[in-house]
């Protein structure tokens, strides 16, 4: 994509992308609304993009959001229950989705596809194909794009080395690995921390085997739920939304926040999350 699209990886990212959809706006008019792309439907795509349609309605601005996906279907890892239940809420949002064509390239103010005729845009974000730090892209160990090769016990190549998130590659058995999630790598993350420590005292080491517990998607101020464990408890029905999926995906933010910092901390971030 060179370097015509926004990404996002941190927080500056984020503030970028406010940024400049917000100046986008400022510019358009309703007779000529801006355009916000974002490429991937995943969950960082589809969230992103009910977010810029929030940040649309809330504002009354001039803006077409568009959501792209190259596969026939947005969240390719779901199954056909979800997908049905997130295209709903954002094409209710407005959201026009586009699936069944990669992009191809970016130039500065449009995108090409396979297949489609070119299309013009204000502000791009692309979100598709998941790639770790570019600090790895020159670590002398086995990887694929910034993602590190590790076993079940979240070792990489070098016994020293241990990675989890974004940057790893985790196997899980029958050439599969770990989703490229925040609920993975929080569950891997207390299995390298306590392997570190085993290392040094020449312990054995624990394996992880990635345990799936649902899935909490925000579409602006809504939220679908599916699949949801809660305690070890799945939920009485398997896709939910309105407000209880809207609490659930509330409480699992505040729940992390909780977790790195206090649950004061998180309970006075509630109503941003």
């Amino acid at each position: 994509m060179g370097e015509h699209p926004h990404t996002l990886k941190s927080l500056d990212d984020a503030l970028d992308v406010h940024e400049d959809v917000k100046a986008a706006a400022k510019d358009a008019t309703r007779d000529d609304p801006a355009t916000v792309v974002v490429g991937g439907a995943g969950l960082s795509g589809i969230q992103s993009a009910g977010e810029v349609a929030e940040f649309r309605d809330r504002h009354n601005a001039p803006i077409d959001v568009v959501l792209v996906e190259a596969l026939p279907e947005i969240f390719p890892p779901g199954d056909s229950e979800i997908q049905g239940a997130l295209r709903h809420r954002l094409e209710e949002r407005d959201i026009e989705i586009l699936t069944d064509d990669p992009i191809t390239a970016a130039t500065a103010d449009h995108i090409e596809f396979d297949e489609r005729e070119d299309l013009a845009y204000d502000v791009f974000l692309w979100t598709g194909g998941v790639t770790g730090p570019s600090e790895l892209a020159d670590v002398d160990l086995d990887a694929e794009h910034n993602r590190l090769q590790a076993s079940s016990n979240l070792q990489t190549g070098d016994e020293r080395v241990f990675a989890v998130g974004d940057c790893s590659l985790v196997d899980q058995g029958d050439d599969e690995v770990a989703p490229p999630t925040a609920q993975a790598a929080w569950q891997a993350a207390d299995v390298a921390a306590e392997n570190v420590a085993r290392a040094i005292d020449d312990r054995p080491l624990r394996t992880w085997t990635y345990d799936d517990q649902g899935t909490l998607v925000s579409i602006g101020e809504t939220a679908i739920a599916h699949d949801v464990e809660v305690n070890g408890v799945a939920a009485p029905v398997r896709t939910f939304n309105s407000t209880p999926a809207k609490l659930l995906k509330k409480g699992a933010a505040a729940r992390w926040i909780a977790k790195i910092t206090s649950w004061s901390r998180a309970m006075k971030a509630w109503d941003a999350l």
